[in-house]
C-alpha cells in the first residue's frame, strides 16, 4: 500500500451485512452481499460485461438483463456511480469483522484533567482520575482500533493536551488513522505542539470559544483565555491544519455569534458550529440559565442565517441536539460524515478504559478496555443492552441492530 496515495474505497464488514466506505469523504452506503461481491470483484479487475455473463448464465438470464441488473446496483447511490467507470475504480480495503460490530469513529478522552473550568462541561473535566490510561496502553489500543478498520479518531478530555505521553499518543494516532481530529480549547498549545500537527499532516483541530473576549475569559475562567485561544487558531491556520471551532449557545453569547464568526472567517477557520448546551455534566443542575427561551433559539437561527449569507469561505453549522440534527448551512461542502451510530459504528472510551456508545454517555457502558475483549465489547449483545440504558445520548436508544448474524463474507460468483 502507498502511504502517500491510501486506497479510497472500504468495504466494512459487520454480522448484519456491509458497508461501502469514500474514505475521502466520510461517507458510506450499506449494502446487501450480492452487492458487496460486485465491490469485491470490480477491485479484483473484472470488468462489469465479465461479471454480467457469469450472473447471466448463473440465474439463466438474457445477458442484457443481467448487464441491467449489475448496473441498478452501482447506481443505486450516488456515492457508487464512480464504479460504472472502470477508470474510477480504485483499490478496495477489506475491514471489519462478520462476528461482532467494529466502530469506524472512535472518540478517546485521553485525560479527564483540564486546565480551564467552564460551568457548562458536559464531561465535568477538570480532575485527573488515579486509573487514566498509560500513553503506552493508549498507543496500543489505536494500533488495534486501526486494524480492526477503525477511519477516524478523535482525541478529547478534559484538555487531552495534558494527558502524560500526549506527543507519542498523537504520533501514533495520526500514523494508524487517516484521519485525526484534536479536540482542545485551545489555551496552551506550545509552539512545538502546533508544529507537529502542522507535520503530520493528517491532524484537524477544533478549538471551542465561547463569546467574544470578556464573555470567553468569563465562562472559561481563564485570564487572557480568549486572546490565547484565537493566537493559537492563528497559528495552525498560517500552517495549514484545518481548524473548527464550536460555540456553546448561551444567552450571552447568542449577541456576539456573527461578530465572533466574521472573526473566525477572517483568520481562515474552516468551520463553526453553534450548538445547545447539554443538560450533562456540570450543566446538570436545575435552573442554571443555559437553556434557551424559543426568542433566544430564534435569534440563533436568524444570526446564523446572515453569517452564512457574510462569510468568505467558513462552513457553518447549527447542532441542536444528540439526534441527527446537525444542519449545514452553507452549501459549499461535501460533510457529509455518517459515523454515528452509537456503539456499532462510533464508540467513546474514558480515561479509565471504559467504552460507551457517544461521547454524551457516560451511563451506557459497552465494557472496559482494560478488563473485556473487543469482541466482548463489540458484540451485539453488549451494545444492546448498553443503548437500552442509554441516559445522555438519546439517539442511542434508537439504535436497531438487524437480528441475523450469520451473513456469510465470501464470493459466490466464480
Amino acid at each position: 500500500m502507498d502511504p502517500e496515495n491510501p486506497p479510497r474505497w472500504r468495504l466494512h464488514r459487520q454480522p448484519d451485512g456491509y458497508l461501502l466506505i469514500d474514505v475521502a469523504s466520510f461517507v458510506y452506503v450499506r449494502l446487501e452481499a450480492l452487492a458487496a461481491e460486485l465491490y469485491m470483484q470490480l477491485a479484483s479487475g473484472r470488468t462489469l460485461e465479465e461479471l454480467a455473463r457469469i450472473r447471466a448464465v448463473q440465474d439463466n438470464l438474457p445477458l442484457t438483463e443481467a448487464e441491467d441488473l449489475l448496473k441498478q446496483i452501482l447506481l443505486g447511490d450516488p456515492l457508487t456511480e464512480a464504479w460504472i467507470d472502470p477508470g474510477r475504480r480504485e483499490s478496495l480495503v477489506i475491514t471489519g469483522s462478520d462476528r461482532f460490530y467494529c466502530p469506524l469513529s472512535v472518540s478517546l478522552q485521553l485525560t479527564n484533567g483540564c486546565n480551564l473550568a467552564c460551568p457548562f462541561c458536559y464531561a465535568a473535566s477538570g480532575v485527573v482520575r488515579d486509573n487514566e490510561l498509560s500513553a503506552n496502553e493508549w498507543i496500543r489500543l489505536i494500533e488495534r482500533l486501526a486494524a480492526m478498520g477503525c477511519l477516524t479518531l478523535a482525541l478529547t478530555g478534559g484538555e487531552p493536551t495534558m494527558a502524560k505521553g500526549f506527543k507519542e499518543i498523537l504520533i501514533a494516532a495520526s500514523a494508524y488513522l487517516e484521519n485525526v481530529v484534536l479536540f482542545t480549547n485551545g489555551y496552551v498549545l506550545p509552539a512545538r505542539i502546533i508544529q507537529l500537527i502542522a507535520d503530520l499532516g493528517n491532524v484537524s483541530v477544533q478549538i471551542s470559544v465561547d463569546g467574544m473576549e470578556e464573555t470567553h475569559n468569563r465562562i472559561r475562567g481563564g485570564r487572557n483565555a480568549f486572546r490565547k485561544t484565537i493566537y493559537n487558531i492563528s497559528q495552525l491556520v498560517g500552517r495549514n491544519v484545518e481548524v473548527s471551532v464550536s460555540l456553546a449557545a448561551t444567552s450571552d453569547a447568542v449577541p456576539q455569534i456573527e461578530e465572533l464568526g466574521m472573526l473566525l472567517d477572517s483568520l481562515g477557520v474552516a468551520n463553526f458550529r453553534v450548538g445547545d448546551v447539554q443538560p450533562l455534566g456540570r450543566a446538570t443542575s436545575g435552573g442554571n440559565g443555559f437553556e434557551l427561551s424559543s426568542d433566544r433559539s430564534l435569534d440563533v437561527a436568524r444570526s446564523m442565517d446572515r453569517l452564512a449569507e457574510s462569510v468568505s469561505n467558513m462552513r457553518v453549522f447549527r447542532w441542536s441536539g444528540c439526534s441527527n440534527t446537525t444542519e449545514l448551512i452553507t452549501e459549499q461542502t461535501d460533510f457529509k460524515g455518517e459515523f454515528s451510530t452509537p456503539g456499532a459504528l462510533s464508540w467513546h472510551i474514558l480515561s479509565d478504559g471504559s467504552v460507551t456508545p457517544c461521547q454524551l454517555e457516560e451511563a451506557a457502558i459497552l465494557g472496559n478496555i482494560r478488563e473485556d475483549g473487543i469482541e466482548t465489547i463489540a458484540a451485539r449483545s453488549s451494545i444492546v443492552k448498553a443503548c437500552s440504558s442509554a441516559i445522555g445520548c438519546t439517539c442511542a436508544k434508537y439504535v436497531k441492530l438487524a437480528e441475523s448474524d450469520d451473513i456469510a463474507f465470501q464470493v459466490s460468483m466464480p
